[in-house]
């Protein structure tokens, strides 16, 4: 199932969440990444003087870049670990802005709960009754984890970029709401004539602009309309 995700310019962008089995190898290679930082580290450390009796030392070196790994690369990689790099995954948020690190922080903090490798079945459970393929994590964060790819915007499918010189036909455009313009995107990709037809009909007569010769054609110079009126404001 496609997840929508619609940007503060009103443009909605369809991704593939990233599947169950993505995320699961996504963190073994995670962990296997782990094992031979752990690995190195045992072995350079063995061979300093004072290693066996500085304790301290031992799990401050070795284990706390493991437990700050999920946050930091994800914060400086762009919403990827390693793991989720190899896969081909990475994390966004819902509204379509970079995740800030409040986001990659609350992820990192409830990864104890839904991630960890004692409890996952937490994880997965929330993936799959939450439809979005998010955790508790991400449902906390305003997160999901997608598959990298081409994505797929409405706006692609629906009209053609309007060009730099593109004049405005209905300026009144820019009063409809976020969830009217996303409605009249979701009625023109169902392309059905009658639907079209009313839809046309009621938002002329929101923008004072009835009687419509071609309803698909005005639907979509109101989303063109839209659309310019938002990235000038």
């Amino acid at each position: 199932m496609p997840l929508d995700i619609q940007t503060s310019q009103n443009v909605v962008l369809q991704y593939e969440p990233a599947s169950i089995g993505d995320r699961i190898l996504a963190n073994i290679i995670d962990w296997i990444i782990y094992f031979l930082w752990l690995l190195a580290m045992v072995a350079i450390m063995s061979r300093l003087p004072g290693y066996a009796a500085n304790t301290f030392f031992q799990v401050g070196f070795i284990f706390i870049p493991i437990a700050l790994y999920p946050l930091l690369t994800e914060y400086f990689l762009d919403g990827q670990t390693l793991g989720k790099k190899a896969l081909k995954v990475k994390v966004v948020t819902l509204d379509g802005n970079k995740p800030t690190l409040g986001a990659y922080l609350m992820r990192w903090l409830l990864a104890i709960i839904d991630c960890f490798p004692f409890t996952p079945v937490v994880g997965i459970v929330s993936i799959v009754i939450n439809g979005k393929g998010q955790r508790l994590g991400d449902m906390a964060a305003g997160t999901a984890v997608i598959k990298l790819g081409n994505k797929v915007t409405l706006s692609d499918v629906l009209y053609t970029e309007a060009p730099a010189n593109y004049r405005v036909t209905y300026p009144d455009a820019l009063n409809l709401s976020d969830q009217d313009m996303d409605t009249i995107r979701r009625v023109l990709q169902k392309n059905n004539p009658e639907l079209t037809d009313f839809t046309a009909a009621h938002v002329g007569n929101l923008l004072n602009a009835p009687n419509q010769a071609d309803s698909r054609v005005f639907l979509q110079t109101i989303v063109l309309d839209h659309a310019h009126l938002a990235l000038k404001n």
